[in-house]
């Protein structure tokens, strides 16, 4: 039987998921044909993959956040945690229609650049309270770190 606290916690839990996807769905507002016809014609690296892989990768990734901030929730760091999680999110969400919308490929690239500086402070925050939480972050650093190669590899390619 579920006690009102592990209700609660599990709604903190949606709340954050709800939250992290919702932020990935802003972010794909900006990704839709009518807006990236311009992308089609940018010259891309040859390690960019597939359009179709992103979604379920963000997704994934989008989980994985709202899980490690869920696990950290009554640590007493827990204000840095939520600046540094708020942060990063707010630059997951620019930067989408600053490289899509507006096509400011190097202005995106310094949004990821914020983004990576973020998400580290954040993880350091992360693996202080709850080592676990640190750890589930792993694949985020490695695909945000991918994604700023490949956002300055297409800006250097297309200058």
């Amino acid at each position: 039987m579920k006690t009102p606290q592990t209700r609660g916690s599990l709604g903190i839990l949606g709340l954050l998921i709800l939250l992290t996807l919702g932020i990935g769905w802003l972010g794909s507002q900006s990704t839709h044909p009518e807006i990236t016809g311009w992308y089609a014609n940018l010259i891309k690296p040859s390690f960019k993959p597939p359009n179709y892989l992103f979604g379920p990768v963000w997704t994934m990734l989008y989980l994985l956040m709202a899980i490690s901030q869920w696990m950290v929730r009554n640590a007493t760091q827990n204000k840095h945690t939520k600046i540094f999680f708020g942060l990063m999110l707010i630059c997951n969400a620019f930067w989408s229609p600053v490289f899509f919308k507006y096509h400011l490929i190097g202005w995106a690239l310094v949004v990821l650049v914020l983004y990576l500086i973020t998400l580290a402070v954040w993880i350091r925050y992360l693996y202080q309270e709850n080592k676990t939480a640190a750890y589930l972050q792993s694949p985020h650093v490695l695909w945000a770190s991918f994604a700023t190669v490949l956002n300055a590899s297409i800006y250097l390619l297309n200058r």
